[in-house]
């Protein structure tokens, strides 16, 4: 679909709506977050670690909001996943 619409044409808007509206009282489906969500695969998906370690690399085991800290925050792969890893090995711990 975005192949056929693009990013501006409102996909993003009418893809939040739909969610929202098939998922009702689910949070986490605004536009702004989707964009988030966007990024993140955008940014993760062209890493060999991250691919590599699908479900085990760091930045799986942190919660979303500190994610989207990272992607705003920092510009390299590689200083999102320490940051991440240093934060999942604090958040995981009793």
């Amino acid at each position: 679909m975005q192949e056929t619409h693009g990013w501006g044409s409102g996909l993003i808007e009418k893809l939040a709506k739909d969610l929202q509206n098939q998922f009702p009282g689910a949070s986490g489906f605004s536009e702004r977050n989707i964009y988030r969500m966007k990024d993140f695969f955008g940014v993760y998906s062209s890493s060999p670690q991250v691919v590599a370690e699908m479900g085990k690399s760091p930045i799986f085991n942190i919660p979303w909001g500190h994610n989207t800290v990272l992607l705003s925050s920092l510009k390299s792969t590689d200083e999102r996943l320490w940051y991440a890893s240093k934060g999942a090995r604090g958040w995981m711990e009793p």
